[in-house]
């Protein structure tokens, strides 16, 4: 789940540094060739733009399959371990688009070949910073330069040429995660002290078209002419894309939220209270239209979504519990009543992805000196598990493109906070 809440920021979004350093290849000392290894080249056409996938976040790649049974490493780039600066190092999951893959790599936006992992530009910037998952439309990557509150995050529109920069616009709160981009508008959430802000910026020059304030709980998701996100006072609400005022509002029993996802005409969002014991997790099907109810189904209390994704005629949601990271449920319910097809017990799971090959989540556990990660691939017809890949690591993701599975690892102790893309195939 992916929040933009004062307290979640935080918590867990800490950062710092100063202006980019645009098309440096050497802005910390350059690939380090014992970082980069490479067993084999891969072929990858297809892309994955947007941390979601897509801007209505349904985690759904038409067209994809996934690795097949047994996949196997074909090359990976991990960052130097660092003890320095404890955020030196690789922490979303990448883009990828035009046969590039778009990494998030110690403090620097780096362009690399999707076939070996190839270095081919980077963003570099001075010690102390950190990027957020970057989106990449068209010509040009998107993503957040934050910085150390009081100072303010940025949207960054940079050239998937050469790196450079395009426009950057400031964000009006202390606080951001990665930006949205719909139909010609970047959306930029941050949050301060008091409330959060909302800002719609053009594409092409970073013009603001509106702005509006709010006390957004999570990132947006867009359909159309409709954008949708939960708000901290307890309410799901649709906004206007054109200028922001607002369409609808449900109000529900939780002040968190999931992830909300948008796929046939339908809202789909998770509600809990943020207590430690937690109360009962609804998932409802709202109509885009209007917000009315066309499902509601009761989850297990004590648990907490970890992320949604809507494809091949379900809804499959991850739920984490509370109280034991190594316990996660991944349910698959019917998009059109909220039936449930399967259930799925595992470890501490990530948001799922659904493909045409089946449905991929990635699992960790973790023990006093050990930790488990995997790869998992389910049958979408109930749930069984057609083959795991052990990761040795804390593991985050997947991106499924083509036939191809990129993760990103990290150790068991990652105070330092280094970490590996892993391409397997």
């Amino acid at each position: 789940m992916r929040k933009v809440s004062r307290r979640h920021a935080l918590s867990s979004l800490a950062a710092g540094g100063v202006s980019l350093l645009a098309g440096c290849l050497n802005g910390f000392g350059g690939v380090q060739s014992d970082d980069h290894h490479v067993s084999r080249t891969v072929d990858i056409s297809g892309t994955w733009p947007m941390p979601d996938f897509d801007a209505a976040n349904t985690r759904h790649v038409p067209g994809a399959r996934g690795p097949s049974s047994g996949p196997t490493e074909a090359w990976r780039y991990c960052a130097p371990e660092s003890t320095e600066n404890a955020r030196n190092g690789i922490h979303d999951a990448p883009a990828v688009r035009g046969g590039s893959i778009y990494s998030v790599e110690r403090e620097a936006l780096r362009a690399r070949n999707a076939s070996d992992g190839a270095v081919e530009w980077e963003a570099g910037r001075v010690p102390e910073g950190i990027y957020r998952a970057p989106t990449v439309m068209e010509d040009t990557v998107y993503l957040v330069d934050y910085t150390d509150p009081p100072a303010v995050p940025e949207v960054l529109a940079v050239s998937r040429a050469d790196g450079s920069v395009k426009w950057s616009k400031r964000l009006g709160k202390q606080w951001a995660f990665f930006p949205l981009v719909h139909d010609g508008t970047v959306y930029g959430l941050s949050s301060g002290q008091d409330t959060g802000l909302l800002q719609a910026f053009s594409t092409a020059d970073g013009t603001e078209q509106f702005r509006i304030e709010g006390e957004f709980s999570t990132v947006l998701a867009a359909v159309d002419e409709t954008l949708v996100a939960g708000f901290e006072t307890g309410s799901i609400v649709a906004l206007s894309t054109s200028d922001g005022s607002e369409r609808w509002r449900v109000q529900t029993g939780g002040d968190q939220f999931s992830t909300p996802a948008i796929a046939n005409g339908t809202v789909y969002i998770a509600s809990y209270d943020d207590s430690t014991s937690g109360g009962n997790v609804d998932l409802r099907a709202l109509r885009l239209s209007d917000g009315t109810l066309r499902w509601r189904e009761v989850l297990q209390s004590g648990t907490e979504i970890a992320g949604l994704a809507v494809g091949d005629g379900a809804v499959y949601a991850a739920m984490n519990k509370k109280l034991d990271f190594n316990n996660s449920t991944t349910i698959a319910f019917d998009v059109d009543d909220g039936s449930r097809r399967w259930q799925y017990d595992g470890l501490n799971m990530n948001s799922p992805v659904v493909t045409e090959g089946g449905i991929y989540v990635t699992e960790t556990r973790q023990g006093f000196d050990t930790v488990e990660g995997y790869l998992t691939a389910l049958a979408p017809e109930d749930g069984s598990v057609r083959w795991r890949h052990e990761t040795g690591r804390n593991v985050f993701g997947p991106v499924i493109v083509d036939d191809v599975a990129v993760l990103v690892t990290k150790p068991r102790n990652d105070t330092k906070n280094f970490g590996c893309v892993r391409i397997l195939a």
